[in-house]
């Protein structure tokens, strides 16, 4: 698959970007700590090295940025996964 079939694929082009990020679940209870590598209005490209773990539904929580995002999983491969983002959420 080439770069420009991928980014068809997509509704927004999506923008490098390195921060820290935390998925949230299980009523905030559980948090993983990953790296957001890069990210639109509804997806974004996470690492993190506890996949395994990572339910289908959570909430991503991007310090730097202030947010905390509705997600689902929409692919994965080892180390890294790509979500679809939904709606925002409070920070607190």
């Amino acid at each position: 698959m080439t770069s420009s079939t991928t980014s068809e694929r997509r509704a927004q082009p999506r923008n490098r970007c390195l921060f820290k990020g935390r998925i949230l679940f299980e009523d905030k209870i559980t948090t993983l700590d990953c790296m957001v590598r890069n990210i639109s209005e509804d997806g974004a490209l996470i690492e993190t090295e506890a996949l395994s773990i990572l339910p289908a539904g959570f909430s991503l929580r991007i310090d730097a940025k202030g947010v905390t995002r509705a997600g689902h999983i929409r692919w994965k491969r080892p180390g890294k996964f790509g979500i679809a983002l939904g709606e925002f959420r409070d920070v607190a």
